[in-house]
Parts: structure tokens; sequence; C-alpha cells
């Protein structure tokens, strides 16, 4: 490594120093370029819906039904709890009912609460993680999954 610097130090130090200045800014270009690209990979988080359980969501499993939330990027802090999960749908009557996560805290299962409020189209559910319950500095939002209308047993 330290030969090659040298040859291109040799190289370089030939030029006229318009044509050094020239090769400077081209080099100096393309490191912040790469240095762009390096960080916004590196830098990049995201909220998935990793899960459901059941896997395919209809009114009448809602009541037991969990959804796991997977970051990329970031981490689930000590002091994420229920408020910080907002369930995007139009489905009245649903909440998360309580949380867990895996010992990385890259993932979370927020389990549901509902109170079999009837619907009677087809719906979606994503789900917004507030700033505050990760390290990253804005809320992430998943894609969704959907859930079919259908009939609702109490059975409590």
């Amino acid at each position: 490594m330290c030969a090659l610097a040298g040859r291109v130090a040799a190289s370089v130090a030939a030029l006229s120093p318009s044509s050094r200045i020239r090769r400077f800014v081209r080099c100096a270009k393309g490191l912040l370029a790469l240095a762009t690209l390096l960080a916004g990979a590196a830098f990049a988080q995201s909220a998935a819906i990793a899960s459901t359980n059941p896997s395919t969501l209809n009114q009448g499993n809602l009541r037991t039904a969990w959804i796991a939330v997977n970051l990329t990027g970031a981490t689930y802090t000590a002091a994420a709890a229920t408020s910080h999960f907002t369930l995007n749908t139009t489905i009245p009557g649903l909440t998360v009912d309580s949380l867990w996560f895996n010992s990385g805290r890259t993932s979370a299962i927020l389990y549901l609460r509902y109170d079999g409020s009837d619907f009677d189209a087809a719906a979606t559910i994503s789900v917004t993680v507030a700033a505050a319950a990760t390290t990253h500095s804005t809320a992430l939002t998943t894609g969704t999954v959907s859930v079919a209308p259908g009939r609702w047993v109490n059975v409590s």
C-alpha cells in the first residue's frame, strides 16, 4: 500500500500546478460521492412488519392477534411503550395492548386489543413507531398488511 501511495505521489508531483488542482478536485468529488453513498447505506433506518399471528388477519381473529415490527439500522429504546406505536387503520376499536421486545431490541411484538366494533370492508394496518421509541431521530412507518372483514364472535 505504501509503495502504491509513493508511486501516486510521484506521478502527481510531475504534473503542473493546475493539473494537480484538477486531479485533486476530481478525486475529492469521487471520495465525497463514495462517502455519501456509504453513509446512506450504513445509516438507513426502516421499520417493517415481519409477520403477523395468525398469518392472515380477519375480523374474527383480531382479538388474539399480534404484529411483529422489525427495525433495520436502529433499535428500540428502553423507554419504548405502547403509546409510541400507532396503528394506521380504518378498523374501529383496534389498539396496541402490550409489547414484547427481542433481546437485541430490533424486533417488537405488538399484542392487539380489539373491541369487536364491526367493519364491513377490507382494511389494512400499518404501524408508525415514534422517534422516542427508537435510536432513530424521526418516526418510522411500516408497509401494510391486509385485514379481511368477517364475523367477530364475542367469547368473553
